[in-house]
């Protein structure tokens, strides 16, 4: 799997694609909300809804992101209803907020236009859906902030040490001399390890590893948590075959055989985690 799709793996968790409850009124409709990264980290929302019911001319859908602890409300703004019954609408932050960070509960209302009370929905709330603090809590480990009070989630921290593996792989085979390229081999290795320069002290293996807070989050998100396990596997798995690769280069004295090593045995593996 790629790097890619590692990040797409971790949307999948951010977004724990939900699908809406339907209101004791008459209407209809299902999809699901998904929040994932614009200009920021999850600063976007994107809802996708079928079946919907349509409304009078005088009404309009509209999203909102709700914090169940706090009460904070976020307007995703008005949506339309297409003629097939369906929306599509997306909403970025304007401040770069994290949502992930932020909300836990999405809510679309039914307002009246013109809407004498913006801020706040009104009480006809026909789809909505949360997620349990406790899955919540292990989510956020995984996106937001890992260990507590650190600025990261586990797989952004796994993504950025990938980013500098690669990196350190593009030092090296630009270098001019073998112990240059030698030097940032070491600093490949460095980082799967997580021990000196230039890693993050933790390194690619272990926030790999980290993966197992997806399965913490409970059952109610457990096919993202999947997706979220095999993409850390996937990422572990090629990171120890990179770090190999790389050991095997540093014994070498040659720097067109290790410059012709580090594009197959370890660009290669780090491109596939």
């Amino acid at each position: 799997m790629s790097k890619l799709l590692i990040i797409f793996g971790l949307v999948l968790l951010m977004t724990v694609p939900v699908s809406f409850a339907q209101a004791q009124q008459a209407f209809e409709g299902s999809g699901s909300a998904v929040i994932s990264d614009s200009l920021t980290l999850s600063d976007k929302i994107t809802y996708s809804l079928t079946g919907v019911t349509r409304l009078a001319p005088d009404q309009s859908y509209e999203g909102w992101l709700v914090n169940s602890g706090t009460g904070a409300l976020q307007s995703t703004g008005l949506m339309t209803v297409d003629g097939s019954s369906k929306i599509s609408h997306s909403w970025v932050s304007p401040d770069g907020d994290n949502l992930i960070e932020d909300y836990d509960t999405v809510v679309i209302s039914v307002e009246p236009v013109p809407d004498s009370d913006p801020g706040s929905p009104s009480n006809i709330k026909p789809f909505s859906a949360s997620i349990s603090p406790e899955a919540m809590t292990h989510i956020r480990h995984l996106l937001v902030s890992w260990p507590e009070g650190d600025d990261a989630g586990i797989l952004t921290n796994l993504n950025i040490q990938l980013d500098v593996a690669i990196q350190h792989v593009d030092l090296a085979r630009n270098s001019a001399t073998l112990d240059d390229v030698l030097l940032h081999t070491q600093h490949i290795i460095n980082v799967v390890d997580g021990d000196g320069s230039p890693s993050d002290g933790i390194g690619i293996v272990a926030h790999a590893q980290d993966r197992k807070h997806a399965g913490f989050a409970g059952p109610s998100v457990a096919a993202e948590g999947a997706n979220v396990e095999a993409a850390g596997a996937n990422a572990e798995k090629w990171a120890l075959e990179a770090k190999d690769g790389a050991e095997d280069i540093l014994g070498l004295d040659s720097i067109i055989l290790a410059k012709t090593l580090l594009s197959t045995t370890v660009a290669g593996p780090l491109d596939a985690a």
